[in-house]
């Protein structure tokens, strides 16, 4: 029987107590025995099948909301990965900038340094060879008054 079988008998139930017979100055009702129970048998039959899809109903509950609490779990759990993966790429990030600026500064130290040290040789190189023309030209200078003075005393004593 199905839950609907189960409401109309218990409809007849209620129809033949309501229409039965009252005993005078009581609230109590006269009813066919036999026609009472034969209801009460069929409610009682009737009865465990709706039990039964209930008790089903409830398992089918319980089991989808099992099953949505897992699905909810999983999804948390992918978004907790998620989320970690992304603070863990986001310090690799932080730590490869902090890197690469201290790369970056150490290579324009040395860059300042060999620069300064090309700088000091050119100047020190530029020096020596200031000295050395100032030098030799002192020299060819001091060559050509020699050269001179001597045209001069060839001039005087031919």
């Amino acid at each position: 029987m199905n839950r609907i079988n189960l409401l109309l008998l218990l409809d007849r139930l209620e129809e033949m107590i309501d229409g039965s017979t009252r005993v005078p100055l009581t609230d109590k009702a006269l009813v066919d025995g036999e026609e009472a129970l034969e209801l009460i048998r069929k409610i009682r039959e009737a009865l465990p099948e709706e039990v039964r899809q209930a008790e089903w109903l409830s398992a089918e509950q319980e089991r989808v909301l099992q099953q949505g609490r897992a699905e909810a779990e999983r999804i948390r759990q992918q978004a907790e990965e998620y989320a970690n993966r992304l603070v863990g790429e986001h310090e690799l990030v932080k730590a490869a900038r902090l890197q690469s600026q201290k790369i970056l500064e150490e290579a324009n130290q040395r860059a300042a340094a060999v620069q300064k040290g090309a700088n000091e040789y050119v100047d020190n190189t530029l020096g020596v060879l200031e000295s050395r023309l100032e030098r030799i030209g002192a020299e060819i200078a001091h060559t050509l008054q020699q050269i001179r003075n001597g045209r001069e005393e060839l001039r005087k004593g031919s």
